[in-house]
C-alpha cells in the first residue's frame, strides 16, 4: 500500500473532507433516534468516543483507506456531538440565546481560521 505524506495530498485531503461531512450528516440524522434510545449523556459519550478513535486512526493512517475511515468516524462523532449539544440547549434555553449561540459559532468559524498567532 501507499502511505501518505505528513499533511496529506490535496485531493486525500478533499476526499477526506466530504467523508467528514457526509458522515457528519448521516450521524446528525440518525443521532435523533439514538438520543430517544440512549439518553443524551450516553450519546455524548459515544460521540466523543467516535471522534478520539477517528482522529487516532486518521493521525496514524499508513494508507489513504485508513484516513477516510477515520475520517468518517472523526464526522459520525462530531455529528452526534453537535446535535447532542443543539438537543441540550434548546431543551434548557430559550430561542434567543439559541439563536445567539449559533450567531457566535458562525463568527467563530469566519474568523478563526484567519487568525493565527505569530510564532
Amino acid at each position: 500500500m501507499r502511505t501518505v505524506p505528513a499533511g496529506g495530498q490535496p485531493a486525500a485531503r478533499s476526499s477526506a473532507s466530504r467523508h467528514r461531512i457526509a458522515a457528519g450528516i448521516l450521524s446528525g440524522v440518525a443521532s435523533g433516534r439514538a438520543l430517544s434510545r440512549i439518553g443524551l449523556g450516553r450519546l455524548l459519550t459515544l460521540g466523543a468516543a467516535l471522534y478520539v478513535v477517528g482522529l487516532a486512526i486518521y493521525c496514524v493512517a499508513p494508507s489513504l483507506w485508513m484516513m477516510l475511515g477515520g475520517t468518517a468516524l472523526l464526522g459520525a462523532g462530531f455529528g452526534a456531538i453537535d446535535c447532542g449539544l443543539n438537543t441540550f440547549a434548546v431543551d434548557r434555553f430559550d430561542a434567543r440565546e439559541v439563536i445567539w449561540m449559533h450567531a457566535c459559532h458562525g463568527v467563530g468559524a469566519m474568523v478563526g481560521p484567519c487568525w493565527r498567532p505569530s510564532s
